[in-house]
């Protein structure tokens, strides 16, 4: 079926070659601006048909990613047993046009706003890398970004309490166990950390057991009322960014009422992303182990086999995983059912014992020997089962092929009956490699058998 995303960018000067080794140095910002619009809009004139493509796989093995551009080795090595990824569409946040307004006060902090051309070469690239992964509808691409735009112009919020109720108490507690608080100054176009938190007009509020993948930024201004009308409730005010620091009290609450901001930010964009798993009846593949702790203290958890081993495929590496084809993985997977069917029976049989490790050492090595037992000497099995398979065959073929040729002479009548041998031997043939088709392993026989015949 492939992907709706990838009929506009097949067709788009986005996806050439030349563009993306050159880093579209023959093409004006202008026009890149105004392909990355059409862009936006083809998806948002789309978005049902890209539901329904992912509303159509029917899966229990189908994962929403919270990472939001998932390495491609990750992506291959559950190949093995996840059906259908979701992922972010790395490129709609650059279609994204910046207000008017933010654009102002972005002038004002003087922020570097050049076009991010590398990034989006980077991300170009990845999606062409995942074309066929996409094509063999094993990835499915979203534009979750759309849904955590914001929808207002600067909006100005207040609270009487420094945003102490945003969440329940418990999970805002943990939010602080986990927060990171810097202090920033201007380094020319550039806030600088400065890896400590003393008084200032900027912080960096993070949590960096989510890998930095949220980061705040927040900076205390002055705010002067010049004019305000008491009717229409309409107000003019002027903000500055003073060079001196707020006092100590002043700098405290005003950090506390940003990191509880930015927790409600982090639990709105987890929430979100696991509502729309549910939505697409997809299992939510957290991005680390601070948003599964977070996740668990608001929803009840409970992880399946199915998750167990989904889990252990994306959390260590196959050995073997570099010396397979990739196209050809995922054309066994979709030619094969049956095959790839039983081999995920075989690693829920081999890991679900796993799932009552809590040391990672003991638990690293035990799915070592569990894969080891699958890829080598299971596979091995496999391997001589059809040796012996060719051997018989090249046996038989013997004695038909004299009993043919011994039969020539004396006419058709005997031809007729050898053709007949022929056919019940071949049936014999068949029916013998049908049940080596059964073996756990001969799925992964075959992928690996067919990648070492195409290098």
């Amino acid at each position: 079926m492939g992907s709706s995303v990838y009929d506009f960018l097949t067709q788009s000067f986005l996806f050439d070659d030349s563009n993306l080794r050159e880093g579209f140095k023959s093409v004006s910002e202008s026009d890149l601006r105004k392909e990355l619009t059409a862009y936006r809009d083809f998806i948002l004139k789309n978005i049902a048909a890209i539901e329904g493509e992912i509303l159509d796989c029917k899966s229990e093995l189908k994962l929403l990613s919270g990472i939001k551009k998932l390495p491609y080795h990750k992506l291959i090595q559950s190949a093995f047993y996840v059906e259908q990824y979701i992922l972010y569409d790395p490129l709609f946040p650059f279609t994204r046009e910046e207000s008017d307004a933010n654009k102002v006060y972005m002038e004002f902090l003087k922020a570097d706003e050049s076009f991010d051309i590398s990034g989006l070469v980077d991300t170009l690239k990845y999606l062409k890398a995942i074309s066929y992964l996409v094509a063999k509808d094993y990835v499915k691409i979203l534009p979750i970004s759309y849904l955590q735009e914001p929808k207002e112009d600067l909006a100005i919020h207040y609270s009487e309490n420094l945003y102490s109720d945003v969440l329940p108490r418990d999970i805002l507690k943990f939010f602080y166990e986990n927060a990171k608080v810097e202090s920033m100054k201007m380094d020319g176009n550039y806030f600088a950390l400065q890896n400590r938190l003393y008084p200032c007009r900027s912080i960096h509020v993070s949590f960096p057991r989510e890998g930095y993948e949220y980061n705040m930024f927040y900076n205390l201004f002055e705010t002067e009322v010049t004019k305000y009308d008491p009717q229409s409730h309409v107000a003019q005010f002027v903000q500055r960014l003073p060079d001196t620091p707020p006092d100590a009290e002043q700098f405290k609450y005003w950090v506390i009422q940003s990191v509880n901001q930015a927790a409600r930010h982090v639990f709105d964009q987890l929430y979100l992303e696991n509502k729309l798993a549910a939505r697409y009846g997809a299992s939510y593949m957290a991005s680390s182990d601070f948003a599964f702790q977070l996740i668990g203290r608001s929803l009840k958890i409970k992880e399946g086999i199915n998750d167990n081993t989904a889990n252990l495929l994306m959390n260590f590496d196959l050995p073997f995983l570099e010396r397979l084809d990739a196209q050809i993985l995922l054309d066994i997977r979709n030619n094969d059912g049956e095959a790839f069917a039983n081999f995920r029976i075989n690693l829920d049989k081999h890991l679900r014992e796993l799932r009552t490790i809590e040391d990672p050492s003991v638990l690293e090595k035990k799915f070592e020997n569990a894969i080891h037992e699958i890829s080598e000497v299971q596979v091995n099995e496999v391997n001589q089962k059809v040796a012996q398979l060719k051997r018989q065959a090249r046996y038989d073929a013997v004695i038909l092929i004299g009993g043919l040729l011994g039969a020539i002479p004396s006419g058709g009548i005997t031809l007729i009956g050898a053709a007949l041998a022929a056919a019940k031997g071949f049936k014999d043939w068949d029916d013998y490699f049908q049940h080596i088709k059964t073996h756990p392993a001969y799925f992964l026989w075959k992928v690996k058998n067919k990648s070492q015949k195409s290098h």
